[in-house]
């Protein structure tokens, strides 16, 4: 499943009140991460992932996204396994003129309701078919 969301982020958001959008998921395994932001956003466009009260992305606490007119990208395996399965994107911006619209998406593998994640099955040398 993929899941898109855009945050317009308003000249001088302050870092201290970020604005947000939330991404409702499901249950599952976040497996990929791309935050793109436009041309124009000249660094000054901060944006970090939280679930509940914890940043995930970018890993190291404090820290937000910033680019101009690139894609972050990279691969990943969060579990969504307790509810509520949303994620919140976070933004601010420094800049004092313009807007920005940053565009988040999510690759998350859906887990069913018993079975375990694959990757432990990996470990113990085990088939994830048929078992739940």
């Amino acid at each position: 499943m993929f899941y898109r969301v855009s945050l317009v982020v308003p000249a001088t958001t302050l870092i201290t009140a970020p604005v947000t959008a939330l991404i409702p998921a499901v249950r599952g395994v976040v497996y990929r991460v791309s935050v793109q932001f436009p041309f124009g956003c000249a660094g000054l466009v901060g944006v970090s992932i939280w679930h509940r009260l914890f940043q995930l992305w970018p890993s190291n606490m404090g820290e937000w996204f910033a680019s101009d007119g690139q894609t972050i990208e990279f691969q990943e395996e969060y579990q969504l396994v307790e509810v509520p399965y949303v994620l919140c994107v976070r933004g601010y911006s420094d800049d004092d003129t313009y807007d920005h619209k940053i565009t988040v998406r999510l690759g998350v593998r859906k887990l069913e309701a018993g079975r375990l994640p694959a990757w432990m099955y990996r470990l113990t040398g085990r088939t994830w078919e048929g078992q739940y």
